[in-house]
Parts: C-alpha cells; sequence; structure tokens
C-alpha cells in the first residue's frame, strides 16, 4: 500500500472519492494500483488534521501472489496512478509526504466456493453457539469486517444488545456506544 500527502486545492473541485475506486485490473499499462482512497474526503477527522487544501491518498498494489506489485520507484507509479483514477495532474513537487506499508501477511484473494464454505463452517459452529467473525471470513475492509461481525452476534444472540469488547489486553471496558 502507498499512501501520498500532497497539496493541491483543486482536487475538492474534481470529483471527490469517498470510497476505494477498483482500478480496471484489465489493463495494468494505465493503471497499477487495484484501489484508490482519497482518505481525507473519506474521513473528515484527517481533513482538520491534513489542514486546508492538503490531501491524504491511499492506493492499494498487489493482486493474488504479488506478482504484479510496482518495482523499482513505487513513489512515481503511485503517483501516476493517482492523477490517473482522480482525472487531475499531480507532479512530484506537490507531494508534501509519502510511505509504502507491506502487509506480508496479508489474506490471499477468495477463492471460487469460498463464501459457501464460510456459510457450512457457520452453520457447524452456530449450533455449538459461536459466530466465526474476522476478516478471513468477512473480506477485507474493517467496515465491512465489523458490518459481519455485527450481524453474526445479532444471528447468534437475537435482539439483545451485543457489546463488542477490545482484545488488546486486561482491563479493557466495552463501549457503551457500541452494540
Amino acid at each position: 500500500m502507498k499512501r501520498i500527502r500532497a497539496d493541491r486545492p483543486r482536487i475538492r473541485r474534481k470529483r471527490i472519492w469517498t470510497e476505494d475506486v477498483p482500478a480496471d485490473p484489465r489493463d495494468p499499462d494505465v493503471v497499477r494500483a487495484k484501489a484508490l482512497t482519497h482518505a481525507t474526503a473519506k474521513w473528515p477527522w484527517l481533513a482538520d488534521l491534513a489542514g486546508p487544501g492538503r490531501h491524504v491518498l491511499r492506493l492499494s498494489y498487489g493482486r493474488g501472489d504479488g506478482s504484479d506489485l510496482p518495482t523499482g520507484d513505487i513513489r512515481s507509479v503511485a503517483l501516476a496512478d493517482a492523477a490517473e483514477l482522480l482525472g487531475i495532474p499531480l507532479s512530484a513537487d506537490q507531494v508534501v509526504d509519502s510511505d509504502v506499508v507491506r502487509w506480508p501477511s496479508a489474506l490471499p484473494a477468495p477463492r471460487p466456493g469460498h463464501a459457501e464454505a464460510v456459510r457450512q463452517l457457520r452453520a457447524v459452529f452456530r449450533g455449538q453457539g459461536l459466530a466465526i467473525v474476522g476478516a478471513a471470513v468477512a473480506g477485507s475492509g474493517l467496515a465491512g469486517v465489523v458490518g459481519d461481525a455485527r450481524r453474526q452476534a445479532a444471528e447468534l444472540f437475537g435482539s439483545q444488545t451485543v457489546a463488542i469488547i477490545p482484545s488488546s489486553g486486561a482491563g479493557n471496558t466495552p463501549d457503551p456506544a457500541v452494540g
């Protein structure tokens, strides 16, 4: 994944991407990114932190076995992809900061039959009073994983209120706003 912080006030006048935008996997010569998130449009708290006219973009790369990951100057590839996906010119002098975050243990792409296998697995464990949740069964993306976990909890517990307790250590208390 590549993150770019750029000074570019005109992005606001162009189309604002607030969700991940899948790139066309059929033409990797035009865009190599599999997704772009205009993070400062998606999360107002980040826009406030970044300041006026500054944008945070997140580009994701790599499908399957990772053989399609950009090599060489990843920053230039990400900048070109962002310009193409946003439909505006971007130059290196507008980039304030960037970094590369690698996820060596990222989830592999689901194979055919994954959804049915998950359904069967969940049915077995639901009979024992358990719900199977997480990215391995719900797919990547925090919003999707949390939404799936809530649906599974609602199915398991019915109309009861469900508290989500973080597992980061002892002493955690449920967030009363969640549930």
